[in-house]
């Protein structure tokens, strides 16, 4: 006799060895290179900084990001993801201790670029750690759990910093503490998380050979894509993707970074006050991202959910803009609506591009998406704002710009090639079916 195996949900062996873990790096980098923010109003007076400055510090980070993102995504792909997250998440750990003992503007802006170098290896290494692990008909669900921990750290990150700085009376004991959280990461991506499926002992015989077969049906399904570098610069897709990501990415960046100062030009709080305030959109925000990834599954189309999510993001961010500080709870409402959804798009992004390369493309293509959207919007972003803020004395300049910036990048996404932007139903099963024998 033999029975049909269906898995409707991601099993729970990956779940908890792959993705937990994949996540909990993610959220340490974030947490990282994003508690900055908590510490600019503290750090500008204690070091002499303006908001320009400030911007900067934000900013820099993203060149050092930018330099190593293509290496490193191809010395992952070739040698050993795992393994190249653990060094950076070493490095970058021991440089955000370091922060904590600056006593310039010049230390800082150095040790911020450096941190961007340590970091830049982490996410194209996780992304083919993912793609390895997880079908195409997973992979939404699989990128938009592991992408859930960049809300989930900015929300942690609100409370967290904002509790530390508030506890100790010194903005330099949330960089010791929380520069100290990624040796516990080392310890679990070394013990639990293997490159691929064939090392892995805690992988049983059925799920094997289910997420082979899933494998195998993506691989039967491919239509000619980049497969190198070279190729993949000549291509219209990923040249779309990379200015796609640019927009977007200048949109997250240049808001995250001033949501606590957004917060608390709205509330006039302290410290704590704003901390828990500043959690609540990026609460909404993995709301969206679970949604989003778990619907672009079923439908399969990935540029539509990038698309639309973008855009009531954006017009909501613009709703909070109007209405500002003459109705400080409608406002926040709105604020939290907006972040809800146009920060939902992140998991559908990192799935559809490698749906958009041959697989052993995916990390230098990832890197390469990473590495310019990433330097464009996450400097830009930050920078700019920051900017903004100096010359008009207020937040709301800056937020009307990052409105157009979103919606640009969401009508670019709508415009994605079909096949780039879309699971193909007929050519990816609904499920990989494994017989079962009953040893009878």
């Amino acid at each position: 006799m033999s029975i049909s195996i269906r898995a409707p949900r991601l099993p729970r062996a990956r779940l908890w060895h792959i993705i937990a873990i994949a996540f909990f790096m993610n959220f340490l980098s974030q947490l990282d290179r994003g508690n900055l923010g908590f510490a600019f109003p503290y750090m500008q007076k204690a070091l002499n900084m303006d908001a320009t400055i400030a911007g900067l510090a934000g900013s820099i980070f993203f060149i050092g990001y930018f330099l190593l993102q293509i290496p490193s995504g191809k010395l992952a792909e070739k040698w050993s993801a795992k393994r190249i997250v653990i060094v950076a998440a070493i490095l970058w750990g021991l440089i955000v201790m370091c922060t904590g003992l600056v006593q310039n503007a010049g230390q800082l802006l150095t040790l911020r670029f450096v941190l961007g170098l340590a970091e830049s290896a982490q996410v194209p290494a996780l992304v083919i750690l993912l793609a390895r692990w997880f079908s195409s008909r997973e992979r939404g669900r699989a990128m938009a759990l592991f992408a859930l921990s960049t809300p989930v750290s900015s929300a942690v990150a609100s409370i967290l910093s904002g509790w530390i700085i508030g506890a100790t009376g010194h903005w330099q004991a949330m960089f010791y503490i929380e520069g100290a959280l990624p040796f516990i990461g080392v310890i679990l991506v070394g013990v639990f998380m293997k490159d691929r499926p064939a090392d892995a002992t805690w992988l049983s015989t059925q799920e094997r050979e289910y997420l082979e077969d899933g494998l195998a049906a993506d691989r039967a399904a491919a239509i000619p894509k980049p497969a190198t570098l070279l190729s993949a610069l000549k291509s219209r897709v990923i040249i779309q993707l990379v200015v796609i990501y640019f927009l977007l990415q200048f949109g997250q960046y240049g808001f995250s970074l001033w949501l606590p100062t957004i917060v608390g030009d709205l509330t006039h709080g302290n410290a704590y006050e704003v901390g828990a305030i500043t959690a609540l959109p990026w609460i909404a925000a993995a709301i969206g991202l679970i949604v989003t990834g778990s619907h672009s599954d079923r439908n399969g189309d990935r540029k539509f959910h990038i698309g639309i999510t973008v855009t009531i993001g954006a017009i909501f961010l613009l709703i909070s803009t109007l209405i500002g500080a003459s109705a400080v709870v409608l406002s926040m409402i709105a604020l939290i609506i907006a972040v809800g959804f146009f920060q939902g798009y992140l998991g559908v992004f990192y799935a559809l591009v490698p749906q958009a390369v041959a697989p052993a493309a995916v990390g230098v293509v990832m890197g390469l998406v990473n590495s310019v959207g990433t330097l464009g919007g996450g400097f830009a972003g930050p920078f700019v704002i920051g900017a903004l803020n100096d010359a008009t004395g207020n937040t709301t300049v800056g937020e009307m710009v990052l409105v157009g910036v979103l919606l640009v990048g969401a009508v670019l996404t709508m415009f994605l090639p079909r096949v780039a932007g879309r699971v193909e139903q007929d050519l990816a099963p609904q499920a990989v079916r494994t017989k079962v024998g009953d040893g009878s």
